[in-house]
């Protein structure tokens, strides 16, 4: 059960709130990827019930629910995107140009990706 290394282009800001805790209800859960363009390793965030995180959209990240020593294996989250329009329209070309005038090349794929729309 997961969703593999992404990022959330469609996003100014992801917020993450766990419903479930970590380590009696789910393990793995949230991940970041520690190296730009995948590939580095991953560092899971032990969330419990309650807890939240946010991240800005270039962030590597996935999710990998692994079983606990009980063999349980729910974990719930309540995700929420943030956009920088009142009719939460998509501005991720504008978001990504400055970064992929600077060489960044995930910025870059991600302008790219946007303006191909």
């Amino acid at each position: 059960r997961g969703h593999g290394l992404h990022t959330d282009s469609h996003a100014l800001v992801t917020a993450v709130v766990s419903l479930s805790d970590y380590g009696t209800e789910y393990e793995g859960g949230l991940y970041v990827d520690l190296a730009a363009g995948g590939g580095g390793g991953r560092r899971f965030l032990s969330l419990d019930r309650g807890d939240a995180v946010l991240h800005r959209s270039l962030l590597h990240h996935g999710v990998d629910v692994r079983p606990t020593a009980d063999g349980n294996r729910t974990r719930w989250s309540w995700i929420v995107w943030f956009r920088d329009s009142e009719a939460c329209a998509d501005h991720g070309h504008e978001w990504f140009a400055e970064c992929a005038r600077a060489g960044n090349p995930t910025c870059m794929d991600l302008h790219a990706t946007k303006l191909a729309r």
